[in-house]
């Protein structure tokens, strides 16, 4: 593999390591052109393989024009990357469920996996849908099924899982779930990351601290026995009289 030159062209271009616009070394350009006479259309494509000047991680940009696309700077440059562009990293405790073991961890692991592809792709109501599943999973896992989301909330509450706010938060999570299949909700990023945000916290409070807890009380050292109180002599001492 060759150095990368100094002359090399410095773009600014999405990192998903780095989350947001970075310097990138533009390691291979490739540019076409493509028109219909017959229709009287045009268009053209730029494609270029980048490196992040900082964390080195390599992306794919894509940058294209059609001829029927104007605005009012002209036409519209349309940008996809490959691997697709993100703006929430997973939480940094994701990677600890897989150290933790056993199957519910790894179907917890495989489903949030499956939200961030549906997030990064653009596929909000997949991802919203994802969640609700997720959630329900935890529940089911926690305190088996009851029948509905209510019943199961309810269960979650009583053994201590939860608290009533918490109850109150995850029923409008599940709400939206819903809504994204039966009444057209499409929820914009800043609102499914809210979701994500509550969804994520119950997996974190629920297995997350549950397994970090056990493991850090089996290190602290017990504390010693008390020893026993002296008891207090009941005799009286005599006090002398003033003179």
């Amino acid at each position: 593999m060759t150095e990368l030159s100094e002359k090399q062209e410095i773009v600014k271009s999405h990192c998903n390591s780095c989350l947001g616009e970075r310097n990138h070394h533009l390691l291979f350009l490739h540019k076409s052109k493509w028109s219909d006479d017959e229709c009287d259309i045009y268009g053209d494509d730029v494609y270029q393989l980048l490196k992040c000047c900082g964390c080195e991680a390599i992306i794919l940009r894509h940058q294209s024009r059609f001829s029927e696309d104007w605005d009012e700077d002209g036409l519209v440059v349309t940008t996809k990357y490959y691997p697709p562009a993100i703006s929430r990293k997973k939480p940094s405790w994701f990677r600890d469920i897989i150290s933790f073991g056993g199957t519910k961890f790894s179907l917890i692991e495989e489903m949030i996996d499956e939200v961030y592809v549906a997030m990064q792709n653009g596929s909000n109501r997949l991802a919203t849908m994802g969640i609700r599943a997720v959630i329900e999973t935890v529940m089911i896992d926690k305190v088996t099924d009851h029948g509905t989301f209510a019943a199961n909330l309810d269960e979650m509450c009583k053994q201590g899982y939860i608290s009533a706010k918490q109850r109150e938060r995850l029923e409008v999570v599940l709400d939206a779930g819903h809504a994204t299949i039966h009444r057209d909700y499409c929820p914009k990023p800043r609102e499914l990351n809210n979701i994500l945000d509550l969804c994520e916290s119950l997996i974190e409070s629920l297995y997350i601290h549950e397994v970090k807890t056990k493991r850090l009380s089996e290190k602290i050292p017990p504390r010693p026995p008390r020893p026993p109180k002296k008891k207090k002599d009941s005799k009286l001492e005599a006090v002398p009289a003033k003179p």
